[in-house]
């Protein structure tokens, strides 16, 4: 992409594959920003600016519960080691009632800071669905 202000490549890799219940997803995403001259404004690309972003989710599906898992590590500029470099895990279980229609999730996540002061943001939801 060849912008007025900068230019930028992407690539973006998926693989998602799914038998007898189970899931499995990979993806990675990579970019990189690059200013054509160096800007005197705040909304644009200062410098060179390469991120990535890597997920991989495993599950499993029975005829009332489901079981799934996710790890994603995001790096928003790979230049700098900050508290933005960070490590979400989450772990969700679920029970279908009433032929799938209505389904019952609790789900716990936590994200680190991978650099820099650790926050305490761990989280637990109950989530009821419907689905129509």
């Amino acid at each position: 992409n060849d912008g007025g202000t900068n230019s930028g490549m992407g690539v973006g890799t998926d693989l998602h594959v799914k038998a007898h219940g189970f899931h499995l997803l990979v993806e990675h995403l990579q970019d990189k920003a690059s200013p054509f001259k160096r800007p005197k404004g705040t909304l644009t690309i200062p410098e060179d600016v390469e991120r990535a972003a890597t997920v991989i989710e495993l599950g499993w599906m029975g005829r009332k519960l489901s079981v799934a898992g996710r790890a994603e590590l995001i790096d928003p500029n790979k230049a700098v080691d900050n508290s933005d470099d960070e490590l979400g895990l989450s772990a969700a279980v679920g029970w279908h009632f009433i032929r799938n229609m209505l389904r019952f999730d609790v789900q716990f996540d936590h994200r680190r800071e991978q650099n820099g002061q650790p926050y305490d943001n761990d989280v637990v939801l109950a989530k009821m669905l419907l689905r129509l």
